[in-house]
């Protein structure tokens, strides 16, 4: 027979399965509001202590701030792909013109003549910081998605110890 231990924090809701014997069997991670802490008793009648609970909190806290900037990030690569979508679209719209063709560009309210080749020298400048700002963001998302899943992996480890 195994029983069911809930271990609330504030922004995470840890559940622990026990075996008959009082071992931890799994430990499951979900996200979720608690009003305050809850300390539970382990069936073998070990309470989690003080130190478990700020080390598990300061843990908490990493893997929150990991996973919010991570989604920052992930929106940030999405805009800069997008950026760099419309760029393409404009370089290979100024390569079918002719060269003769009159551009404009919009400063402001008013548009200023430009020489095409001018115009397309502008617009492979900002793709290539586009796609080097993309290249960063992405190793920072790696970064962050390593640091979210290690946070996971300690509190596992932690409650695993507990019980």
């Amino acid at each position: 027979m195994s029983t069911k231990q809930q271990l609330q924090l504030s922004r995470v809701n840890i559940f622990i399965h026990f075996k008959a014997q009082g071992t931890i069997q799994d430990v499951d991670i979900k996200p979720g509001f608690a009003e305050g802490r809850y300390l539970q008793i382990s069936p073998n009648g070990n309470q989690f202590t003080d130190e478990y609970l700020q080390v598990l909190q300061e843990i908490e806290t990493q893997a929150i701030l990991s996973q919010q900037q991570l989604t920052v990030v992930k929106s940030q690569i999405t805009s800069k792909q997008r950026d760099t979508r419309m760029i393409q679209l404009t370089e290979s719209e100024l390569s079918s013109l002719p060269a003769s063709t009159k551009v404009y560009e919009g400063v402001g309210k008013m548009f200023i003549q430009e020489d095409t080749s001018k115009v397309k020298k502008r617009l492979e400048t900002e793709r290539n910081t586009l796609e080097e700002d993309i290249k960063g963001l992405k190793k920072r998302q790696t970064y962050l998605e390593t640091t979210y899943s290690n946070a996971s992996d300690h509190m596992n480890k932690i409650l695993n110890r507990s019980g």
